[in-house]
């Protein structure tokens, strides 16, 4: 559970996405993983004036729509800053954006702990191996696909991970 009043959170989140940025950059680390918050997010936005936590919010029966987008719109306003700083970076054939593939989505496709309809974004030009500027509706392909299809967009040979549907093989439209 997150203390009462986070107003730090803001920075943190930045700082983590700065020493992310500059890991990268300096070729210390070409895989990382991020996470700013979860399902279950006891997170209080006090900054966008909430006094509620994430997670009750999605739960409490009142109509939060305009507080949960404004949630919402603050992560990906967290993403636009990463996307930015990376895109900042020389790497002499491109940026940094350009050779980065980033993974962001959730773990769940509504409030009420369904895991259909999960929005995932692909980000980030995977060093030419993934053409950008589209909308993909993957028409319920299974989760797992879309990380064989991370894993084959940074080269590796997979066709499947867990164990829920073996060999289930990347999205199918994705490249």
């Amino acid at each position: 559970t997150q203390p009462a009043s986070n107003a730090g959170f803001p920075d943190q989140i930045k700082q983590m996405m700065d020493i992310t940025v500059a890991a990268l950059a300096c070729d210390v680390t070409r895989v990382v993983s991020l996470q700013v918050s979860y399902a279950f997010s006891h997170v209080l936005h006090t900054w966008l004036g909430h006094t509620s936590d994430h997670h009750q919010m999605s739960h409490d029966g009142q109509d939060r729509r305009t507080q949960l987008t404004q949630i919402d719109v603050w992560y990906s306003e967290q993403v636009a800053y990463l996307l930015g700083k990376l895109d900042a970076v020389d790497e002499g054939s491109g940026t940094l954006l350009d050779n980065t593939l980033i993974a962001w989505g959730r773990e769940l496709g509504s409030t009420a702990h369904r895991m259909d309809n999960t929005p995932f974004l692909f980000l980030g030009g995977a060093g030419g191996a993934l053409r950008g500027g589209r909308y993909l509706n993957v028409g319920g392909q299974q989760h797992a696909k879309a990380l064989v299809s991370v894993c084959q967009l940074m080269g590796m040979d997979v066709n499947s991970v867990g164990n829920r549907s073996m060999n289930s093989g990347p999205l199918s439209g994705l490249v």
